[in-house]
C-alpha cells in the first residue's frame, strides 16, 4: 500500500515544492547491510503523482526544468499514462545493483504547470511534444480594473491578507494608501494590481512601523514609512546619478536655450525599483552631397525634355 485516500473527500490535489525525478515518480530505497545495499518492498516509496492519481498535480515550470531529468520523467510518464518507479541509476546504466522493478501503475490525474508567460512560449517552441501533453493554456492578468466595486473589493482582500499573517489591523487612510500603491505597481491610475506579494511584503513592514511607535492600528503614516523604506534601501543608484548632475559630471542644462538639443526622461527599472533621470539628447546635422533623379524613358521623346528631382 503506497497511498491511501479512502479518508479523502473529493479528488486530490496535491502541489509539489521539489518536483526532483525521485520526488515525482517515486523512489527505491536500499540499506547498507554488511557492506551491500538490499531493500524490500517495504521501501518502496510514492512519488507525487501517486499522491495525486486520480485527481490533480500542480508543479512550478520553472522548478521542474531545473531538476536533472525531471522534465523528462514527467512527459515519459504522461506519454505513457503509467507510473513506472525507475531509478535514474538504473536508467542511465550508471549502476549494476540488483533492485526491485515495481509494476507501473496506471495514471489518471491533471497536471497543472504553473509559470512565466515567457516559459509557456519557450517551450512551445523548441519542445515538440509539449502542445501535445498540455493543450489548455490560461493566461491570468497581474491587473484589475479600478472602480468602485473593485476598490471595496480590494480593501477586503487588503484585510484579509492583514487577518492571515496575524497583522495590526488598518484604517481607512491606511486602505487609501495601499489602494494607491497598488495602482502604482501596474503604472495605471485605472487598474489595480494583483501581485499579492508586494502588497503583503508592504503591510507587513506597516505592521512592524505601527508596533514600533507603539500603535494598535495600522495608518496612513505606517505606511507611507514602509514606502520611503523600501525606497530608501534601492536608491542608491538614483543618488549617485543626483550626485553627478549636480556636481557637473553629467550635463543637463534646465534653462536657456540650445541648438540641437533637449532633455529627456529615462526610465531605470533595478528590479523592485524603478525611478526617473534626466538625459540629454543632441542632434547632429551637415550638408550631403546633392542626388538627383532622372524619370523613365518614356519621357524621352522627340521635343520634350527629361525632368530631374534632385
Amino acid at each position: 500500500m503506497l497511498i491511501d485516500n479512502s479518508a479523502s473527500k473529493g479528488a486530490p490535489v496535491v502541489y509539489e515544492d521539489n518536483p526532483t525525478y525521485a520526488g515525482l515518480i517515486g523512489r527505491v530505497e536500499h540499506i547498507a547491510q554488511m557492506g551491500a545495499l538490499v531493500t524490500d518492498f517495504m521501501l518502496i516509496k510514492a512519488g507525487a503523482m501517486h499522491r495525486a492519481n486520480g485527481g490533480y498535480l500542480m508543479l512550478d515550470a520553472r522548478k521542474v526544468l531545473m531538476q536533472p531529468f525531471a522534465w523528462e520523467g514527467l512527459k515519459r510518464v504522461l506519454s505513457a499514462r503509467e507510473i513506472r518507479i525507475e531509478s535514474l541509476g538504473q536508467a542511465l546504466s550508471l549502476v549494476s545493483t540488483v533492485s526491485l522493478e515495481p509494476e507501473p501503475i496506471p495514471l489518471n490525474l491533471k497536471v497543472i504547470l504553473l509559470g512565466e508567460p515567457l516559459l509557456y512560449y519557450l517551450l512551445s517552441e523548441y519542445d515538440p511534444e509539449f502542445s501535445e501533453l498540455f493543450k489548455a493554456a490560461v493566461d491570468f492578468g497581474i491587473d484589475m480594473r479600478r472602480n468602485g466595486d473593485s476598490n471595496q473589493l480590494y480593501a477586503r482582500l487588503i484585510a484579509t491578507l492583514a487577518r492571515r499573517d496575524q497583522l495590526l489591523d488598518l484604517d481607512r487612510g491606511a486602505v487609501a494608501r495601499v489602494i494607491e500603491y497598488g495602482a502604482r505597481l501596474v503604472e495605471d491610475a485605472e487598474k489595480l494590481s494583483v501581485r499579492l506579494r508586494e502588497i503583503t511584503d508592504l503591510l507587513r513592514e506597516a505592521d512592524h512601523w505601527a508596533r514600533e511607535a507603539g500603535r494598535g492600528v495600522i495608518g496612513a503614516t505606517d505606511v507611507q514609512a514602509a514606502i520611503d523604506a523600501k525606497v530608501f534601501r534601492s536608491d542608491r543608484i538614483r543618488e549617485r546619478l543626483q550626485e553627478a548632475i549636480q556636481r557637473g559630471t553629467l550635463l543637463i542644462d534646465t534653462s536657456g536655450e540650445r541648438v540641437g538639443q533637449v532633455n529627456g526622461l529615462s526610465v531605470v527599472d533595478l528590479g523592485n525599483f524603478m525611478f526617473g533621470h534626466p538625459s540629454r539628447i543632441t542632434a547632429s546635422v551637415r550638408s550631403g552631397g546633392a542626388r538627383c533623379w532622372t524619370s523613365s524613358a518614356r519621357w524621352n521623346s522627340p521635343g520634350r525634355s527629361i525632368p530631374r528631382v534632385c
